[in-house]
């Protein structure tokens, strides 16, 4: 049996483990290197107590990542490239630059060290690892977590998206709505996805059944800045 205080410890890793990767504060940005996501009393209080992310299961929808990346050479991470389909529901091959789309990049491949999907993991269960050992990489909040890496879209280095080949707009689209429920069979607690916030009518059967199975998903937020004057 469950007891109240395992229960407890893994809703408090539950939000270590997602939030925290998308919560930007404004001082966020102060510091010189990784480690920001996990500087700040919320996170250290929780580690005191022994809540680390152990036994917590998080699935990220994200950009491809970059498997060897330092910070990750001992998370436990698998990762699953996502479903795709075209303008009739029907599941499709997706192609960037005219190659098929892997799961994961090795460092270096086409100029990339690093993505938004890699910073996503690195903020989860990084260890701190760096290409370079004078400068100290990112620090997960939640290092023991099991990760399920989804891929749904190509490699970028910021948060813009490199979406699919595609002879006409809609032919090839990440399928949300069924990589939902991969994470849902895999058994996740919760849904990480940073890359982006928007639902399309097909989505919502996946969500919904994530949220009957008591599932936290977390998603992006735009910031829309006043023009000038």
């Amino acid at each position: 049996m469950v007891s109240r205080w395992s229960r407890v410890k893994a809703g408090c890793a539950f939000a270590l483990a997602c939030v925290l990767p998308c919560a930007f504060t404004p001082g966020a940005f102060a510091a010189d290197d990784g480690r920001w996501p996990v500087v700040n009393d919320t996170v250290a209080s929780a580690w005191k107590q022994g809540i680390d992310g152990s036994g917590v299961k998080v699935a990220v929808l994200d950009t491809q990542a970059v498997e060897d990346y330092p910070a990750l050479k001992d998370a436990d991470i698998t990762y699953r490239l996502g479903r795709f389909s075209g303008m009739d529901g029907n599941e499709v091959e997706c192609k960037v630059g005219g190659r098929p789309l892997t799961a994961t990049i090795k460092a270096g491949d086409d100029g990339y060290y690093s993505s938004h999907g890699t910073d996503m993991l690195s903020w989860i269960v990084g260890d701190g690892g760096n290409y370079t050992l004078d400068k100290a990489g990112m620090l997960g909040a939640a290092p023991k977590a099991r990760i399920l890496h989804i891929t749904t879209m190509g490699t970028s280095a910021t948060a813009a998206t490199t979406l699919c080949d595609a002879k006409k707009l809609g032919d090839a689209s990440s399928d949300n709505g069924a990589d939902v429920r991969t994470a849902v069979d895999w058994g996740a607690r919760i849904i990480n996805r940073s890359q982006s916030g928007g639902l399309d009518d097909t989505d919502y059967a996946g969500y919904v059944d994530a949220l009957r199975h008591g599932i936290i998903m977390v998603g992006a937020r735009e910031r829309h800045h006043p023009r000038p004057g």
